[in-house]
């Protein structure tokens, strides 16, 4: 039986790598929201939440695709977290795409699988790279 336990640990990990950055982007972001438009809402009476639905969250739209896209990329290649800290295991609970892909071509030397898997691998990020450059296309059509 496999433990959710290691898997939540090499996510924590993860988390505390990208966090910071994501927080940054965020803080960017929130800087470049026209403050002309929040001072227009108070002086039409909005409340803070109505504020915050209807200027701060449409303005933070394309930086939270950015960064969703970048977080997922990002944890495909969270092989050093795993390799380092539980080896795939125990059993295969952490095992990932590419870690799967570099055991399979350089531990147990069968590199056609190591390669499929690591084509794979390739494949659902560049489906995730399409998406975004899709919704960036489709968000600078609406400006």
């Amino acid at each position: 039986m496999t433990s959710p336990l290691a898997l939540v640990s090499v996510g924590l990990v993860n988390s505390w790598a990208v966090v910071p950055f994501s927080a940054l982007v965020y803080r960017a972001a929130m800087l470049d929201i026209p403050s002309d438009e929040i001072e227009a809402a108070e002086v039409d009476g909005a409340a803070r939440h109505q504020e915050v639905r209807y200027i701060v969250l449409p303005h933070l739209r394309p930086t939270t695709v950015v960064l969703v896209v970048l977080i997922v990329v990002y944890a495909f290649r969270s092989f050093d977290y795993i390799y380092v800290m539980t080896d795939g295991g125990p059993g295969t609970s952490t095992t990932t795409l590419p870690f799967l892909s570099y055991m399979e071509a350089f531990v147990s030397f069968q590199y056609g699988v190591g390669s499929a898997a690591a084509v794979l691998a390739i494949c659902v990020v560049f489906a995730l790279a399409l998406v975004y450059t899709l919704g960036v296309r489709r968000e600078e059509q609406r400006l």
